[in-house]
C-alpha cells in the first residue's frame, strides 16, 4: 500500500472544501496560504506558469506584496473570491501539465490521480469566475505585463506591471531558481532553464516522451474529459 498517493488522493479530495482544507492543510505562519491581510493570490494546477507568475510579479513591484501561491487548491481560489483579493488563475492544456508535472510526481501520484487533480481544479472554480483573471500558459510566459493590467482593471489596483523583456524575463528566472533553493532546498528542476545541461535536457524529454505515452493510452477517458473542461478554460480566458 502506497501511503503517499493514499496522501495525495485525500488532498485532492478536500481541497475543494475551503474550511476543511483550511484547517487540515494549511500550517500556521506558511506563507503560501490566504490569510486576511494576503494581497494577491496566484494559483493553478502545477506546472502551468505558476512559480514563473509569481517571480514576475515579484520582478516588477518595488515593495513586498503579500501573496497566496502554489497551493494548487481551488479552496484558495474560492477564499479569494470570498474575500475579495486579487487572483490570477494560470492554466494550460492538461496533457502538457500532467505529464511535466508527473516527471517530478510519480512516486507520490498515479496518472488518474493527476488528470483528475486537473480536472477537479478547474471544475471547481469555474462557478467562481467573476474573481479571477483567468491567463493561460502562453499569456503568462509572452506578456505578463498584459496579464497584470488586466488585474489592475478588474480589481481597481495599482501593482506595477511587468515589461516582458529579455533582462527582466532573466530576472525572473533568477528569482525562480532562488526561491526554490530556499523552499525545497533544491535546485535540481527544470523550473527555470539556468537549471538545464543538454544532457538533462535530452533526459528529461525522453521521460517526458514516455510519460505523454503512458497518459494517452492508459487514461483516454479522462484525458478527454480534462480536454473538454479546457475549451470551457479557453471560451473563458482572460488573455
Amino acid at each position: 500500500m502506497n501511503f503517499s498517493i493514499m496522501r495525495t488522493g485525500l488532498r485532492n479530495f478536500i481541497s475543494s472544501y475551503p474550511s476543511v482544507y483550511f484547517f487540515v492543510a494549511r500550517p500556521k505562519n506558511d506563507p503560501r496560504f490566504i490569510k486576511p491581510d494576503t494581497e494577491f493570490v496566484i494559483e493553478g494546477f502545477p506546472r502551468c506558469g505558476n512559480s514563473f507568475a509569481e517571480a514576475a510579479f515579484r520582478v516588477a513591484q518595488n515593495k513586498d506584496v503579500k501573496i497566496a501561491h502554489h497551493s494548487h487548491a481551488s479552496a484558495q481560489v474560492i477564499r479569494a473570491r470570498k474575500q475579495g483579493v486579487p487572483c490570477i488563475v494560470v492554466f494550460r492544456p492538461p496533457e502538457a501539465a500532467v505529464t511535466s508535472f508527473l516527471k517530478f510526481s510519480s512516486d507520490t501520484t498515479t496518472i488518474r490521480q493527476t488528470i483528475r487533480q486537473y480536472i477537479r481544479f478547474y471544475r471547481d472554480i469555474l462557478p467562481y469566475r467573476d474573481g479571477y483573471i483567468l491567463a493561460s500558459f502562453e499569456s503568462v510566459t509572452s506578456d505578463f505585463g498584459l496579464v497584470i493590467d488586466l488585474l489592475n482593471k478588474k480589481f481597481n489596483c495599482q501593482f506595477n506591471r511587468f515589461e516582458h523583456t529579455d533582462e527582466n524575463v532573466k530576472r525572473a528566472f533568477e528569482l525562480v531558481d532562488q526561491l526554490t533553493l530556499e523552499r525545497t532546498g533544491d535546485t535540481a528542476t527544470d523550473y527555470s532553464p539556468n537549471q538545464s545541461s543538454s544532457d538533462e535536457l535530452i533526459s528529461r524529454r525522453e521521460v517526458l516522451e514516455r510519460i505523454t505515452r503512458d497518459v494517452k493510452t492508459l487514461e483516454k477517458a479522462s484525458l478527454s474529459e480534462a480536454n473538454q473542461l479546457y475549451q470551457k478554460l479557453m471560451d473563458a480566458q482572460d488573455c
